[in-house]
């Protein structure tokens, strides 16, 4: 037999035990341990230090002290000390600070029932499903509170998605309500479960109410009100009747159609809100319908924020907020486009954006200004697929769609409610804001209702239609209340406004001594002020004078063109206004510079002289075009002009206005000469550098009647000319003008270098003289050995026969050929021969005369003379060989060389 029970392990009284009073207490107290079994906590890990006679606690793992190696243990504080016992399994307790029963399980406690979570299933007199698995079935359900309300829950994880409570006959649905299919708040009914009638929605961001198939049936609240439709050409209507006839049938209303075709809430031209400014003072109802001409011309969208008229969101602000500004008793209502067919299958314009986005915006901005939106996008079934039905050109309405535009519209504005105040005049506006001004104010007041008229006070009291009407800008010049109120007919009179405005007196504005003007000479200018005590500060340089500006202590010297300023101030007044005063000074001025010679077109350098009719004014020059200053070269003496320039030259003199600016402009021309012409030979008789009275050309000639044995080649090419014969020497002759070398006949000057031209036959002889013999005939000619082609000298003819100024040896009696006839004796004459090509043309003072063919070469052995009877008598005034035939132009210079030399008009 065990000393214990099989359960409770309670001790036996044994027969063969001593004080069996101690086995009977064991037992006693191990009941009054276990019956009816609690425990304080299961949580302490450290005995309690004064725990109370009796009490029990259920061991932890992890207990210290007394404890430590009990886990699981019911541990009793009994007579003293902790008793410990060890539960067997099935044993139940009390947990009293979790107020739960637990079971020993054979190796841990617990908890029996109770707080069980989760759980998979949970039925209430039904069986609960993988779809059901909450069921009751019970004749009532009672949710209570605890302690305050109470509410029920019912989520869903996306939009799209269904939380709703759907009431059923027999397990078929008949209605149902709550976010069906979307975010809005739906009400559905069906006849058999599976055909569903919307019967009212409700929008989720405005709280629009719409009845989807049918109206109530209820009293417009709009009927005998004012209403004005603002739109596009959907608004104005292509069909009769409207959607704005209908709906203000429908309504009871009186319609304003401000609808206007093609116009956008944002455009750059026709935008919706220039309606605006059209809408009757005396209005209930304002309704704004726009969008699809934005979404097909691709307005900007924009963001939250926009204010003004350059993007979609900006401009449903800007329309919101200026209508009711104006109209702050009016219902302001948004429509939202429908979608048409250029939208169909959400299909975004050029610039990206789908039209829903324009109806966000719309509903966005609607929801800042607490708007009601009367969605046609969402709601009224008009779309791109089924413009068939409702839309005659899939974009405008038909009479069916006017209509279902309509009722739509009309089931939305059922349920929403006219303010009941009448409608009133905006408060009158302040330009300048109340406040404190230094000195007269000039304030003007307005009124954004159109039409009103504004009564006003100026001394604080009440406005009434008996005060002053305001016409134009009040002069506030002290401190004053102003107070206004706006009328119009059929409204209620605005509020009154009102502002103070504390005025400083100003102290007065400085004046000036002379007063402003044109003056000659230095002025001396005093500024005073009426103000007594006042400090004045100035400026001269037309500049604001400020506190740091010079302090005005005497009269001010104004020398030059100047605008004087100052302003006045005294302490406790509010500083002057500026005063100003321009003077313009002018003082007598210098005389302009002028040039010698004049401006003009000039050959060679030109000594160019400046002169000043100032007497003791100073010049300065440039010869570079600048504009001459006081730092530009000072006039001293004659300036050389060696090439094209314009020299420009300015007077000054102290106490004088500078002068003007003089100006000459010189184009110098480089004279022509037949070194331009690189010549083979050039004699020029007038160049006495060239002439000399010695072979040796030591002895220069240097006057008129000497005799000539050298003349040098001016051509560079070293081909002088001499003569040792005095019988045969010429003269040097001149008139004081021109020079020349004088022939007897018999003279002449042989060249000492032979010289033959190309043999290409490209060459020129040009000379300028005058033969003396006049008898026979006279003329320009050459002569050509005897059926040769090389020619044998130039020169004039008389009766037939050559007198050459320039001649080679003969071979025989040459042939002549003339190239001009007449008489020419005495008279001072140009002859150019030009061969080109084996072609000999002759030139008299510049005119072409005869041409002959077949020459070639020319050899140059002499000036003047020749055979017997054909000498030269007369005067060579130049003589030039050229190695190449001479262009026209050529030509034409050289002969104007000549005639100079030979005097030739």
């Amino acid at each position: 037999m065990s000393d214990t029970t099989p359960n409770l392990r309670l001790p036996y009284i044994m027969s063969a035990q001593a004080q069996k009073h101690v086995t009977h207490n064991e037992a006693i107290r191990a009941l009054d341990c276990l019956v009816q079994l609690s425990v304080e906590s299961r949580t302490h890990t450290s005995p309690p230090s004064s725990p109370a006679d009796g009490a029990r606690y259920l061991v932890p793992s992890g207990a210290n002290g007394s404890w430590s190696g009990k886990a699981g243990a019911i541990a009793a504080w009994q007579d003293g000390s902790w008793n410990f016992l060890s539960p067997l399994e099935g044993w139940l307790l009390w947990i009293r600070d979790e107020d739960v029963l637990a079971a020993f399980d054979g190796t841990a406690w617990t908890n029996a029932g109770g707080s069980t979570n989760p759980v998979a299933h949970v039925g209430v007199n039904a069986t609960a499903d993988d779809t059901n698995r909450l069921a009751v079935s019970s004749p009532a359900s009672l949710f209570n509170h605890e302690g305050a309300g109470h509410q029920q829950k019912i989520n869903k994880h996306a939009s799209g998605d269904t939380a709703s409570t759907l009431y059923q006959t027999n397990f078929s649905g008949r209605a149902e309500a709550g976010l069906a299919g979307d975010d809005n708040y739906h009400l559905k009914v069906s006849a058999d479960g599976s055909t569903w009638k919307e019967a009212m929605v409700v929008e989720r961001t405005t709280g629009a109410v719409t009845f989807p198939n049918s109206s109530l049936g209820l009293s417009s609240p709009w009927s005998g009100k004012a209403w004005a439709a603002l739109g596009d050409s959907i608004t104005a209507g292509n069909v009769s009747p409207t959607y704005v006839t209908t709906l203000a049938t429908l309504l009871g209303a009186t319609a304003t159609n401000l609808g206007v075709g093609g116009t956008r809430i944002v455009g750059a031209t026709g935008q919706i809100y220039d309606q605006v400014a059209s809408i009757p003072g005396a209005v209930d109802l304002i309704t704004v319908a726009g969008g699809i001409n934005d979404y097909n011309n691709s307005t900007a969208l924009g963001a939250m924020g926009d204010t003004g008229l350059t993007t979609f969101y900006g401009g449903v602000f800007k329309i919101s907020k200026d209508i009711l500004t104006a109209h702050p008793n009016a219902i302001l209502a948004w429509i939202t486009p429908y979608d048409v067919t250029s939208s169909k299958d959400d299909a975004a314009n050029s610039g990206g954006v789908r039209l829903r986005q324009y109806v966000q915006a719309i509903k966005d901005v609607a929801a800042v200004f607490g708007c009601p939106v009367i969605d046609l996008h969402g709601e009224c079934g008009i779309s791109g697929y089924t413009a068939a039905l409702f839309l005659g050109d899939g974009l405008h309405p038909n009479s069916a769609g006017a209509a279902r535009y309509a009722k739509v519209a009309y089931d939305r504005l059922l349920f929403i409610e006219p303010t009941g105040i009448a409608c009133q005049v905006a408060t009158p506006a302040f330009s300048l804001a109340a406040g404190t001004y230094d000195g007269t104010q000039s304030v003007t007041i307005s009124c954004a209702t159109s039409g009103a008229t504004i009564y006003y006070t100026t001394d604080g009291s009440t406005p009434t239609t008996s005060s002053s009407v305001y016409s134009g800008a009040l002069s506030v010049t002290s401190s004053r209340t102003v107070k206004a109120l706006a009328v119009k007919s059929g409204l209620t009179n605005s509020a009154v406004a009102s502002a103070a405005y504390t005025i400083i007196t100003q102290v007065s504005t400085p004046t000036f001594s002379p007063a402003a003007g044109s003056y000659t000479g230095t002025q001396s200018v005093t500024i005073s002020c009426t103000t007594s005590g006042a400090t004045i500060y100035y400026t001269t340089d037309g500049s604001t004078p400020t506190t740091s500006s010079s302090v005005y202590a005497g009269a001010i010297s104004v020398a030059a063109t100047a605008t004087v300023k100052a302003l006045a101030v005294k302490s406790g007044m509010a500083d002057s206004a500026v005063g100003s005063a321009a003077y313009t000074i002018t003082l007598s001025q210098v005389a302009t510079p002028t040039f010698s010679p004049a401006a003009g077109s000039y050959t060679g350098t030109q000594s160019v002289t400046i002169s000043c009719a100032t007497s003791g004014a100073t010049i300065y020059y440039t010869t570079d075009g600048a504009t001459p200053t006081t730092s530009s070269s000072v006039y001293s003496g004659a300036i050389s002009v060696a090439a094209t320039a314009t020299v420009k030259a300015l007077a000054v003199k102290s106490g004088m206005a500078d002068s003007a600016i003089g100006s000459a402009a010189y184009t110098i021309s480089t004279a022509f000469t037949p070194a331009s012409l690189s010549p083979a030979m050039w004699f020029d008789a007038s160049d006495l550098s060239t002439l000399f009275q010695d072979t040796g050309g030591t002895t220069a000639v240097t006057a008129d009647g000497q005799t000539v044995a050298r003349i040098n080649d001016k051509s560079g090419n070293a081909r002088h000319g001499t003569q040792s014969s005095a019988s045969n020497k010429p003269l040097y002759k001149t008139d004081g003008t021109l020079g020349w070398l004088s022939l007897d006949g018999d003279d002449e000057i042989p060249i000492a270098s032979e010289y033959t031209t190309p043999t290409s036959g490209e060459w020129a002889i040009a000379y300028a003289s005058r033969r003396a013999d006049s008898s026979g005939n006279n003329g320009v000619v050459t002569g050509q050995s005897a059926g040769g082609s090389g020619l044998y000298w130039v020169g004039d003819n008389l009766l037939g026969r050559g007198h050459p100024v320039l001649r080679a040896n003969p071979s025989s009696d040459p042939n002549i050929f003339g190239g001009f006839s007449g008489s020419t004796a005495l008279v001072d004459h140009t002859v150019i021969v030009n061969v080109t090509g084996g072609t000999l043309t002759f030139y008299q003072d510049g005119v072409a005369g005869s041409s002959y063919t077949g020459f070639d070469v020319f050899k140059s052995c002499g000036i003047g003379f020749g055979l017997s009877g054909y000498r030269y008598a007369g005067r060579i005034y130049e003589l030039v060989v050229i190695p190449r035939a001479l262009t026209g132009t050529e030509i034409a210079n050289l002969t104007t060389w000549l005639k100079a030399k030979a005097g030739v008009a």
